[in-house]
């Protein structure tokens, strides 16, 4: 018989790597494998690099399909974003099955320079809840956190191509035509015999 909660419920940022430019805005998928647990209610926080990167209270939507709703937040501080969703008091309402929470947006810094940083969950401020049979409100399920990377290519990262040396056509030249000589036509006119 289990006595405490099993944890079993992973959590991922999707896609997990994308390449961007300054200025540009990067979209995140927010999911939830709960594995063998009855998730009802996940409080998540992101950490990421504020030289690059930026967010806002609005920044985040739950997925439509999901029965999900917001409890608390969002909360953005310089470099984290944290909120708390939960179901209904319906255990029919519990996540048992891999599903989307949500969307975030980030946006890049007009200024942030070329490299790569991650999205990640701070997992010592990330709270996961089940209520399946031997799991206790107050224990924390979560098993694994997936981040994502932000790769920012600038201007100068991208190479100029290099053209093709031009190559001079070589003119083949143009054969002489010798003309043939025309025979100068010409009336021969005997001398005139002198008579004395």
């Amino acid at each position: 018989i289990r006595t405490r909660a099993e944890k079993s419920t992973t959590l991922s940022l999707t896609s997990p790597s994308q390449s961007v430019s300054p200025g540009a805005e990067v979209v995140l998928d927010i999911n939830i494998n709960p594995g063998v647990n009855q998730v009802n209610s996940i409080k998540f926080t992101l950490n990421f690099d504020s030289n690059s990167l930026s967010t806002d209270q609005n920044s985040f939507t739950i997925d439509s399909a999901s029965d999900l709703r917001i409890v608390e937040g969002p909360i953005v501080a310089n470099s984290s974003f944290a909120v708390t969703v939960a179901v209904a008091n319906d255990p029919t309402k519990t996540i048992r099955t891999e599903q989307k929470i949500g969307t975030i947006k980030f946006k890049v810094k007009d200024g942030a320079g070329s490299g790569s940083s991650q999205i990640t969950f701070d997992e010592s401020a990330t709270q996961v809840r089940s209520i399946g049979s031997g799991d206790t409100f107050a224990e924390n399920v979560l098993s694994t956190t997936i981040p994502a990377t932000i790769i920012v290519e600038t201007e100068e990262d991208t190479p100029t191509p290099t053209p093709d040396p031009s190559v001079t056509p070589s003119v083949s030249p143009t054969p002489s035509v010798s003309a043939t000589p025309t025979p100068t036509g010409g009336v021969c006119v005997a001398p005139e015999k002198v008579t004395n």
